[in-house]
C-alpha cells in the first residue's frame, strides 16, 4: 500500500516537473518523429525526456485498451492514435492540460476542452480508488484505461497509464463522437424515418420485453393494430408527397393520445401499432382504441387540400389471446380486418376465437389462388349497361369471379386484394383481358366491351393492343374503366397517358365518381367518354326529391361536358324511378340484370328489351 502511494506521489511530482513542457501539434512528421510532435525551445533535459518518450511510443500505442462496443478494432485504434497525436498538451499555464479537436473531425464537443489542476486532482483521486488495477497494469507493463463521465453532455475521458513509472501520459480522449454515432445508428435502426415513430423492429423488441415483464408480474398488455382506410386512393390521387405528410399528421395525432408508458410504431406503409402495457382490464384497451379512432374525425389539412381519413383498429390481449409476439400480432391483424369489414360504425374490434377460422380461410385462399390462376379455374361474368329509355345495349362489362370449392364465391374486392398483396394482380389482369377479348370476338360489331383496369401504363397499352391484333378486334370496341386514384397515379408517372389512350381509339370510363374524394377539375381536364356514378350515391340517399334534383343537375353538367353519365348499382324499383325521372337513362345493376355467363346474358336480352319498353334490339 505504501509502495502504491509513493508511486502516485512520484507521478504527481513528475507532472509538476514537466511544467513548461509544450508540445506543438501543428506539423506532424511520422517518418522523422515517431511521437508525432515538434519540440520548441526545449532544454537539454526536456529533449532527453522527448527521446525517451519516442522510445516508449512503440510499446505504448499497441497496448491501448479499446473501448467496448466500437465498430471495429482498426477504426478505433486509428481514431485514438490520431486523437492523441493531434492533441496539444501544455503545462506552461493554466489550464494545465488543453485538448484541441483533431483535424479530421473524429471528435465532437467544444473546440477546446480545458482541464485545470483541480480536475486533474479529481482524476487522480479516482485512480487512487483503483490502486489494485493500476498496480497490476504497472507490473504487467500494460496500459490501463479508466473511463469517467466529464459532464452532462456525455463526453467521456480516457486515462491511459503507461508501463513506466517516471511519466504519466494523461490523454483525455474525447470519444463522445464515436459513442454518439453508435447511439445515433442504433436509434436510426429502430426508428421510422418518415414519422419519427418506432419501426417494426423496435416494436417487436419492446413487445417481447413487455410480454416477459407482464408474464413475470402477472400483468396485462394490449396490442392495437391500426390500418388507415382509403390511404392508397389518397396517396395515388394526391401524390406521394401528400401521402407522406398525411402519415406524419396521423402519427402526430396518434402520439398525443398515448401515455408515456405506451409505445406507437409505424410497422408498414399505412399501418401503425401500439403497445399498451400495465393493462388492468379490457375497458382500458377499449378506451384507448376509441381515442385513437376518434382523433381522426377532424379533417387533416395538407396544403391546399383538406383530407378526411379513418382508421380500423384490431386489438389482442396478453395473456388472454396469446402468449407470444407472433400470436398477438397475428390476432390483432385478424381483429383489424374484422373492424374493416364492420365499417366505420365499428372502427375497432377485439380478437375473438372465431377469427382463427378466418385466418385458416385466408391461408387457404392464398394457396388456392395461385393454383386457380395456373390451372384456369377462374371465371368471367358479364353484366349489361342499358339505356332504360330505348332499351339499347350500351356496353357489356366483364367481371372476374372465383368459385372456391370450399368457401364458395369469393367477392371481387377480396379476390383483387389477395392478388395485389401476393404479386398476382398483373397476371390476373392479363388473364381477364385475354379471356374477355376471346369472348368478344363472337359479338356483333357494335357491342362494346368494358374492361376494368387496376394498373395503367404505356407498356400495358401495348400489350392490350397486341392482344387486340391477335383477336382481330379494334380499339374502338374497348372501353377502359378505371378509378380516379389509378388515373391520377398513371398521369403522374406518365403525363398524357390518358390522352394517349383516346388517341389510340379506346373509350375511357371514370369509375366510382361522386361520394368520396372525386375532383371536378380532374373530370374536366381529362378525355373521359363516360362517368359511372358511385353506387353509394343511391345506397345512402334518404330524400327522393333532393336526390332527383342532384341527379338532374349532375346529368346536365355531364351533357355540357360531352360526357355520358352512367348510374351504377341500380337495385330497386324506387331507385329506377328516381333515375328515370331525373333524366339519367343509362344504368347498370341487379335491377336490370345480374352478372352472369355471356351465353345466359345473350339469352336474357329479349326479356330485357320487353321490360324496358325496348324500341330497338340488337339481335345476335
Amino acid at each position: 500500500m505504501l509502495l502504491i502511494t509513493l508511486t502516485l506521489l512520484s507521478l504527481l511530482l513528475v507532472v509538476g516537473s514537466l511544467w513548461g513542457l509544450h508540445y506543438s501539434m501543428s506539423r506532424l512528421d511520422w517518418r522523422n518523429d515517431p511521437l508525432g510532435v515538434e519540440l520548441q525551445q526545449l532544454s537539454g533535459r526536456q529533449q532527453a525526456m522527448h527521446r525517451q518518450l519516442n522510445t516508449y511510443k512503440s510499446n505504448l500505442i499497441p497496448r491501448i485498451v479499446l473501448i467496448d462496443q466500437l465498430e471495429s478494432y482498426q477504426k478505433t485504434l486509428s481514431s485514438l492514435m490520431i486523437a492523441v497525436e493531434k492533441s496539444s498538451i501544455s503545462l506552461q499555464q493554466k489550464p494545465i492540460i488543453q485538448l484541441q479537436k483533431n483535424l479530421h473531425g473524429l471528435m465532437t464537443g467544444p473546440d477546446n476542452l480545458q482541464i485545470n489542476r483541480d480536475q486533474l486532482r479529481s482524476y487522480l483521486l479516482e485512480a487512487s480508488r483503483q490502486l489494485s488495477r493500476i498496480r497490476l497494469a504497472l507490473e504487467q507493463r500494460q496500459i490501463l484505461q479508466i473511463e469517467r463521465r466529464l459532464d452532462e453532455a456525455r463526453r467521456w475521458e480516457t486515462l491511459l497509464f503507461a508501463d513506466f513509472l517516471w511519466i504519466l501520459l494523461f490523454g483525455s480522449i474525447l470519444v463522445y463522437h464515436l459513442r454518439k454515432q453508435e447511439q445515433t445508428n442504433l436509434s436510426r435502426a429502430l426508428k421510422d424515418g418518415l414519422t419519427g415513430l418506432a419501426n417494426r423492429t423496435c416494436f417487436r423488441q419492446r413487445l417481447e420485453e413487455q410480454v416477459q415483464q407482464a408474464s413475470r408480474y402477472h400483468g396485462g398488455v394490449a396490442v392495437h393494430l391500426l390500418d388507415l382506410n382509403g390511404f392508397k386512393d389518397i396517396n395515388d390521387s394526391l401524390g406521394h408527397s401528400h401521402g407522406d405528410r398525411l402519415l406524419q399528421a396521423v402519427a402526430d395525432r396518434f402520439r398525443r393520445e398515448l401515455r408515456k408508458s405506451d409505445l406507437i410504431a409505424r410497422i408498414g406503409g399505412d399501418e401503425f401499432a401500439v403497445i399498451q402495457p400495465m393493462l388492468d382490464n379490457e375497458v382500458s384497451a377499449e378506451a384507448l382504441a376509441r381515442r385513437l379512432c376518434a382523433c381522426l374525425n377532424k379533417p387533416i389539412q395538407l396544403g391546399d387540400e383538406s383530407c378526411r381519413i379513418s382508421v380500423s383498429c384490431g386489438i389482442s390481449l396478453f395473456p388472454e389471446n396469446g402468449q407470444s409476439v407472433e400470436q398477438l400480432m397475428t390476432q390483432s391483424d385478424l381483429a383489424m380486418y374484422q373492424a374493416k369489414a364492420a365499417g366505420n360504425d365499428h372502427p375497432f374490434q377485439f380478437f375473438q376465437d372465431k377469427l382463427n377460422q378466418q385466418l385458416e380461410r385466408k391461408r387457404d385462399l392464398i394457396r388456392d389462388l395461385f393454383d386457380a390462376v395456373e390451372e384456369d379455374k377462374l371465371q368471367l361474368a358479364y353484366q349489361p349497361q342499358l339505356n332504360m329509355k330505348t332499351g339499347e345495349l350500351v356496353a357489356i362489362e366483364c367481371l372476374l369471379r372465383w368459385e372456391h370449392p370450399r368457401y364458395g364465391e369469393i367477392q371481387p374486392e377480396e379476390l383483387l386484394d389477395l392478388a395485389e398483396k401476393h404479386a398476382l394482380l398483373e397476371k390476373l389482369e392479363e388473364w381477364v383481358i385475354h379471356e374477355a377479348l376471346q369472348t368478344a370476338r363472337r359479338w356483333p360489331a357494335d357491342w362494346l366491351l368494358c374492361i376494368n383496369l387496376h394498373r395503367l401504363s404505356s407498356e400495358r397499352l401495348q400489350r392490350i393492343e397486341r392482344q387486340l391484333e391477335m383477336t382481330g378486334l379494334k380499339q374502338q370496341k374497348i372501353m377502359l374503366e378505371m378509378k380516379e386514384s389509378l388515373a391520377r397515379k398513371a398521369e403522374r408517372l406518365e403525363p398524357g397517358i390518358l390522352a394517349m389512350c383516346r388517341n389510340k381509339g379506346f373509350e375511357l370510363v371514370l369509375d366510382d365518381f361522386g361520394p368520396g374524394g372525386s375532383s371536378l377539375n380532374f373530370l374536366v381536364s381529362k378525355p373521359w367518354s363516360r362517368v359511372k356514378l358511385d353506387c353509394r350515391f343511391l345506397q345512402e340517399l334518404e330524400d327522393f326529391s333532393r336526390g332527383k334534383l342532384l341527379l338532374c343537375s349532375l346529368n346536365q353538367m355531364m351533357q355540357g361536358l360531352g360526357v355520358e353519365l352512367l348510374i351504377e348499382g341500380l337495385e330497386t324499383e324506387q331507385e329506377f324511378q328516381l333515375v328515370n325521372q331525373s333524366g339519367c337513362h343509362v344504368a347498370q345493376g341487379h335491377y336490370i340484370a345480374s352478372p352472369t355467363s355471356i351465353d345466359l346474358l345473350i339469352a336474357q336480352l329479349p326479356a330485357l328489351s320487353e321490360k324496358f319498353n325496348t324500341q330497338q334490339f340488337l339481335d345476335n
